[in-house]
């Protein structure tokens, strides 16, 4: 049975009590078969001391909230018998701060101190086995705290904000850690997490500004450590499996780690941006190391990697730019993509002899017997020759690369995305006829690169294959490329001369945007179209000559050509817009028998194109075959004779003159009826 009474009233009654009478008279409390709880406090003392024994039962128990808000209690003793301090029991005593807790306490409560601002040390007794949530949140004034061998689980929130506690020791009892529970103790320097913790929750020391040395000995290492922006030296205990992703990220003050002898995975951007570190050994026992794991840690300069390593993720050590030299272990059968790009001292990429999947030559990376180049460091300087037997250079193989000659040998077929991106110091390249691919952005801002010709069999180009190389001058486009991809060529500044075969039918858009050297332009036969803003900002042309066989020319194609004042049309008028020439001078002539011009195109005028001699149009209604037989329209001026002559033989040509055609309005159209009499003839244009 329960009771709650006064203890003045239990004095009353004669029962024999273990307190002075004036200080009996502030306790309230109930008993439970025999133990008492104090619920309450009526009084406004500076001292407690809480009796162990009321009315011969003992006090086991501080119920919940029971001391909340004694804002005038300065000191507290907790007696022995108690093994339960409740919630909130003294939930924002704001002028506690000395606290003695009993040897038999076993829980200590939610928010049992919670905002106890003035508090200043405590020591937590061996008995206590869990310090529950938030149970000293905002204690801003402790600085020491001593945890007991038998605590197995620190709450939530326990210690939040105590930003002036100093000194943490947790012992090997702890089992758990909750989530934000020592969350801003900014004044934290060091911390020991002992190797029977298995669980720590998200951002259990965010924040812990000042810690400047760890050792973590828990299974598996995650975020709880984010914000420790002061931590110097750092040890992973032998217990340690796994280092969650980006658990040291930015942690730019780490310039020491040892690793434990049991890490089998680094996780992705584990220790990213730590830019102090300069020495790392990886463990045998490691298998991965994941995406970033250590990029941008731009003062690592000696990386060992353990024999077991089998897996190197992406962009491992991307922008490791103090790194010179690496060796590959013999059992790594995985190198992510960039693994090494932007490490710019770097000059040597070893590879273990045994490795059956990767291989060096004269300290660049090949997969398997050198038959893809992967990466050649970008510190190497001066010549090279890539070996015999490559067929592949792989996306980002040179990027950066400080050399200035390159060969390249006949048995490459492919050469990847970005291969030679920003190669600055390199003049000179020389393509192979057996490369067939060059992918995007190969040779882009390659921008000593003076001249280049293009391999005669490579039919596929990527976008911006050859864009921003500033020196470039001139281009010879090979026979049997079908198209011109997007910004190939485009902010080729230097770029006079490109000439380009009959094979091309297409130039894609911003093709040669922004080349504003460009003079000399002749386009191929066989040219259907010319795709947007292809010749934007191409301020030196002054002229082009576009052929009968282009049938689309795209919005701003020559958009911002300054200087282009003569357009000449060979064939009939393409769809028109507005906007193809973007300027306010200039003519577009077209020839007389060409159809579909108006009185403008692309907003500009048009005007006839008068020859020095009569023409026979490419194109155009009555080209080839028809039922009168083979003809083709002449163009020339308005009201003159032509004559056409026929011959079958032009080794010895012998001419017959066939009809005199009369170009009323400066076109005409033939026809020869006869044609299928002779085995092959043959037709020219002069005047009667």
């Amino acid at each position: 049975m329960k009771t709650k009474r006064n203890l003045l009233q239990l004095c009353l009654l004669g029962a024999v009590l273990l307190l002075p009478a004036v200080a009996r008279a502030q306790f309230a409390f109930t008993t439970n078969n025999g133990a008492i709880t104090i619920t309450g406090y009526t009084g406004s003392p500076i001292t407690l001391d809480i009796p162990s024994t009321t009315n011969g039962y003992p006090v086991m128990n501080i119920g919940n909230f029971a001391f909340a808000n004694k804002s005038t209690i300065a000191s507290v003793t907790i007696p022995n018998s108690v093994t339960n301090i409740g919630v909130s029991a003294f939930d924002s005593c704001s002028s506690l701060t000395n606290l003695t807790i009993g040897n038999s306490v076993t829980t200590i409560g939610s928010s049992a101190f919670h905002i106890c601002g003035a508090l200043r040390t405590i020591t937590i007794p061996d008995s206590v086995l869990s310090i529950g949530l938030g149970a000293f949140y905002f204690c801003t004034s402790l600085t020491n705290a001593a945890i007991g061998n038998s605590v197995t689980n620190i709450g939530a929130n326990a210690f939040v904000s105590c930003s002036n506690l100093i000194s943490m020791t947790l012992p090997n009892s702890v089992i758990s850690i909750g989530s934000s529970a020592f969350y801003n103790c900014s004044k934290l320097t060091a911390i020991t997490i002992p190797n029977s913790t298995t669980n720590i929750g998200n951002q259990a020391f965010f924040g812990c500004t000042n810690i400047t040395k760890a050792t973590l000995d828990l299974t598996t290492i995650g975020s709880a450590f984010s914000g420790w922006t002061s931590l110097k030296s750092l040890i992973i205990g032998d217990h340690v499996l796994t280092i969650d992703p980006s658990t040291f990220q930015s942690f730019y003050s780490l310039t020491n780690v040892t690793f434990g002898l049991g890490l089998t995975n680094i996780g992705n951007s584990a220790f990213e941006y730590c830019s102090a570190l300069r020495s790392i050994t990886i463990p045998d026992s490691t298998l991965n190391i994941g995406n970033s794991a250590f990029q941008s840690c731009s003062s690592l300069t000696t990386i060992t990697l353990g024999s077991g390593l089998t897996h190197i993720g992406n962009q491992v050590f991307q922008s490791c730019a103090s790194l010179r030299s690496i060796t590959i272990p013999q059992n790594v059968i995985n190198i992510g993509y960039d693994a090494f790009t932007y490490c710019s001292s770097l000059t040597n990429i070893a590879v273990a002899p045994l490795n059956p999947n990767f291989a060096s030559a004269a300290g660049v990376l090949f997969a398997g017997p050198l038959t893809t180049l992967i990466q050649c460091p970008i510190g190497k300087t001066g010549s090279y020759v890539i070996p015999n037997g490559v067929t592949n250079i792989y996306y980002h193989g040179f990027y950066q690369s400080s050399l200035t000659n390159i060969t390249i040998p006949n048995t490459v077929t492919a050469i990847g995305n970005w291969a030679f991106q920003q190669c600055g110091g390199l003049t000179r390249v020389t393509l192979p006829n057996s490369v067939t691919e060059i992918d995007t952005e190969a040779f882009r801002q390659c921008s000593s690169l003076a001249s280049l010709t293009l391999p005669a069999h490579a039919v596929g180009y990527g976008s911006g294959t050859f864009d921003y190389c500033s020196s470039l001058r001139s281009v010879t486009i090979p026979n049997g490329v079908t198209s011109i991809a997007d910004y190939m060529f485009a902010f080729c500044s230097s770029l006079t001369n490109v000439v380009i075969s009959d094979s091309v039918s297409f130039i894609d858009y911003y093709a040669f945007y922004y080349c504003s050297s460009l003079t000399n332009l002749v386009f191929p036969n066989g040219l259907s179209g010319i795709s947007f803003n292809v010749f934007y900002g191409c301020s030196s042309l002054t002229s082009v000559v576009i052929p009968s066989s282009v049938n689309s020319i795209g919005s701003e194609a020559f958009g911002y050509c300054t200087r282009l004042s003569r357009i000449y049309c060979l064939g009939n008028a393409p769809p028109d817009d507005s906007s193809i020439f973007d300027s306010d001078s200039g003519t577009v002539y077209y020839l007389a028998g060409t159809t579909g011009w108006g009185a403008t195109f692309g907003s500009l005028p048009t005007a006839l194109w008068y020859q020095p001699n009569p023409l026979i149009l490419g194109n155009g209604a009555g080209l080839g075959l028809s039922t009168n037989g083979f003809g083709f329209t002449i163009s020339w001026a308005t009201n003159i004779s032509v004559v056409v002559e026929a011959g079958t033989n032009l080794v010895n040509p012998i001419w017959q003159p066939v009809q005199t055609n009369t170009l009323t309005g400066g076109a005409a159209y033939f026809s020869d009826p006869q044609w299928t009499n002779y085995p092959g003839r043959f037709y020219r244009l002069r005047s009667p």
